[in-house]
């Protein structure tokens, strides 16, 4: 493996730089005329804001917790969260409707910046609204630079949006020190995804020894370095089944799962869908 060497010493927790932020994601959806009792569980992919347009949302969490969304309103969840979800209509006979968007930005490459702050399970409608004219204006195809500007725009607005309404997490510190401390072996391996990392690649772009690195993981995240790699493999996936129409097998191959039905386990188990069934409740939206 090429690479230069990184030493892995984080900037101070009060400095974010601008291009300390990436837009990795941005998939805004909808539906209308929903049925009522509409119910289906899933694993939040991203961060989720789902704004009810008509009737309600009902969502249970793994924690016990039970919340409802009305008209105007959004429901969030984090990545990861798993989520109990009944649409409700607006009335006897009636139906339900809602727009949403899946965001992921990153912070220093490998952090989910919404991590940072400590999300209400439901957004208030002032603040719904403003964001709920970012996926209008989005929902359609934008192609070239602009339209991928623009969804950029989307997605930072909504971040900024977020970051307004919701104080910040209680190890948001500790995660961003993290972060910054990873983000030169972030990038590296995210350069490198296709091909086979091994420890002895990881100290090496570190600049530390292989047991110092491994200490260090355990230590600050609570797993090896190369479990690690394999969740920058699994998310780069994920956005890509998200975001893209490429082939199934290419995505496995280019982000480090050669073996597609090997690709196709880990995904599951990582995100409880298939490939192909995450890629179509993204678009299709289950939310």
């Amino acid at each position: 493996m090429d690479g230069a060497r990184h030493r892995m010493s984080p900037i101070p927790e009060t400095l974010l730089p601008e291009n300390a932020l990436a837009v990795e994601s941005w998939l805004p959806g909808g539906m209308d005329g929903c049925p009522h009792g509409r119910r289906h569980r899933k694993t939040a992919p991203a961060t989720i804001v789902a704004i009810v347009e008509r009737g309600a949302y009902e969502v249970g969490r793994s924690d016990g917790s039970c919340q409802r969304a009305t008209a105007g309103e959004a429901f969030l969840a984090q990545e990861g969260d798993w989520l109990d979800i009944v649409h409700h209509a607006d009335r006897p006979g009636g139906t339900f409707a809602a727009c949403w968007t899946h965001l992921r930005v990153s912070v220093f490459g490998s952090l989910d910046a919404c991590r940072l702050l400590a999300l209400p399970p439901v957004l208030a409608a002032a603040p719904a609204a403003e964001i709920r004219g970012h996926i209008a204006a989005t929902r359609a195809a934008l192609p070239g630079l602009g339209g991928a500007a623009r969804r950029a725009e989307a997605a930072m607005a909504t971040l900024r949006i977020l970051a307004g309404v919701a104080p910040p997490s209680a190890e948001g510190r500790q995660l961003l020190a993290r972060a910054a401390g990873l983000a030169p072996l972030a990038t590296w391996v995210r350069a490198h995804l296709a091909e086979p990392i091994r420890l002895d690649d990881l100290a090496a772009v570190a600049g530390v020894s292989k047991s110092r690195l491994h200490a260090r993981f355990q230590a600050e995240l609570g797993l090896p370095p190369l479990a690690w790699v394999r969740e920058l493999r699994l998310q780069a996936a994920r956005d890509r089944l998200l975001a893209t129409g490429e082939a199934v097998a290419g995505i496995g191959a280019a982000c480090g799962f050669p073996d597609q039905f090997h690709f196709s386990r880990a995904v599951r188990a990582r995100f409880g869908l298939s490939p192909l069934r995450l890629r179509a409740q993204g678009r299709l939206g289950g939310d």
